[in-house]
Order: structure tokens, then C-alpha cells, then sequence
């Protein structure tokens, strides 16, 4: 249960918190939506959707493989 929990949480912090505020961040899109990286002061706010990266590619990774592992 907890391999699949942090295999949700991981591809929801992967991609929507992370890689969808960097392509904003690039194309300097306006609209803030519910971006989390996209709400904090300007110059934090491309470490912030790098970190959410990071820790969702790890979530995501470590969640799928222990729920490959456990079938």
C-alpha cells in the first residue's frame, strides 16, 4: 500500500509540480493555476520545481519498483 501511495505522490509531484512550472517558467506563461513552484518569490521559484523533480523522479522510481517487486 505505501509502495502505491508513493507511487501516486511521485508522479504527481514529477510532473504536474514539477515539470509542467519549469516549461511555464521557459515560455513565461502567466497563469500561476495550481502550481505550487509557481507561488513562491521569483528567483525560488526554478529550485523549487527542480527539487519537486527530484523528489517525485524518486518517489515515483523507488514506488514503482517496490510494487513490481511485491506482484
Amino acid at each position: 500500500m505505501l509502495a502505491i501511495v508513493a507511487q501516486v505522490l511521485g508522479f504527481v509531484m514529477l510532473i504536474p509540480q514539477g515539470i509542467l512550472p519549469i516549461i511555464f517558467l521557459a515560455a513565461d506563461v502567466q497563469s500561476k493555476s495550481w502550481f505550487l513552484a509557481l507561488y513562491v518569490p521569483e528567483p525560488l521559484s526554478l529550485p523549487v520545481a527542480i527539487a519537486f523533480v527530484v523528489v517525485g523522479g524518486l518517489l515515483a522510481f523507488f514506488g514503482t519498483r517496490s510494487v513490481i517487486r511485491w506482484t
